[in-house]
């Protein structure tokens, strides 16, 4: 009986020695990352992405409505079109 405990006991501690080293927290190895390097945006992206921020912040700048004496953006209109939008679209209709 005491030999089987010891047996028990003795496997136990091996086992969780094992699992301990096993689950431990590695270093990174010190290798190049398996990612690739990022490639550059073609010129006409970056114009597009240009125009892009651009008629964004136009869009702050212009008044669509004058409601109560308050100025009404364009960009204030469009997303209050899209928060409401969702609740009047019928179920399989296209958006």
């Amino acid at each position: 009986m005491r030999r089987l405990f010891f047996v028990l006991l003795a496997l136990t501690i091996a086992m969780s020695a094992g699992f301990s080293s096993s689950c431990s927290k590695k270093e990174p190895a010190n290798e190049p990352s398996s990612k690739p390097p990022m490639a550059q945006a073609p010129p006409e992206h970056s114009k597009i992405i240009d125009n892009i921020k651009k008629s964004a912040e136009e869009s702050k700048k212009v008044t669509v409505a004058k409601i109560n004496g308050s100025d009404i953006a364009m960009i204030d209109l469009i997303r209050r079109m899209n928060m409401i939008a969702p609740g009047f679209i019928q179920p399989g209709q296209e958006r």
